[in-house]
């Protein structure tokens, strides 16, 4: 078993939660306490069974409660956040996406992505009430970093312009949207190109973009 294997169960029975807090436990710190808690969360949210993603979100919430300070609290709304949209539950995750990006605000070291998600569950419910502060979201994060940062961020502002009825513009955004998403190496070594790329082409921002460029 790999050293860090522990916080990466994709079961969560009573034994293995069991198993995780009593090595949790003998974490050093609070930091790591609380950063191991969200990667199991994030393990177990990853597996798509909405079981285990309610685990995960008690999991985060749970961090969020006993360990308020931690370092990387943004991530653990980001995460949080993920969950919640997961679950069907809309408000509660803008509202921790929204944590995340005033966490990040005041701690701009330890980033996360919930800027680009919050977009994607804007776009994917048509919350268009929402489309100016999400694409301010993606704006204020800068540069894009990886391809699917663009991808989000070009996708945000189509959305935006076609509801503004701005149909040329619209295209414009979403064919970058897609030129990012094609995108399959960004060139990082040891096996690791594919991180940043767009991974997810079926879903339902994607459709919307693809709409956006076929009307």
């Amino acid at each position: 078993m790999a050293r860090d294997d522990w916080c990466r169960s994709t079961t969560w029975t009573k034994e293995d939660q069991d198993r995780f807090f009593a090595r949790n436990k003998r974490s050093r710190g609070t930091d790591s306490k609380a950063q191991y808690m969200r990667i199991q969360a994030e393990t177990l949210l990853d597996t798509g069974s909405g079981k285990l993603a309610e685990a995960a979100l008690a999991l985060i919430e749970e961090a969020l409660s006993d360990y308020p300070e931690s370092f990387d609290r943004a991530l653990t709304y980001d995460a949080a956040g993920r969950a919640c949209v997961s679950l069907g539950k809309r408000g509660k995750a803008i509202e921790y996406f929204r944590s995340a990006m005033a966490r990040e605000k005041e701690f701009p070291g330890i980033g996360s992505n919930a800027c680009f998600n919050y977009a994607r569950l804007v776009v994917e419910e048509a919350m268009v009430e929402l489309y100016t502060d999400a694409l301010q979201a993606v704006e204020e994060y800068g540069s894009p970093v990886f391809p699917v940062h663009a991808y989000y961020q070009s996708g945000m502002r189509a959305a935006v312009a076609q509801n503004a009825g701005e149909h040329d513009a619209a295209k414009a955004h979403a064919e970058k949207a897609l030129a990012s998403a094609s995108v399959s190496d960004t060139g990082l070594s040891h096996g690791r190109g594919h991180l940043g790329t767009v991974r997810n082409q079926e879903s339902d921002f994607h459709k919307a973009i693809m709409r956006i460029v076929s009307s």
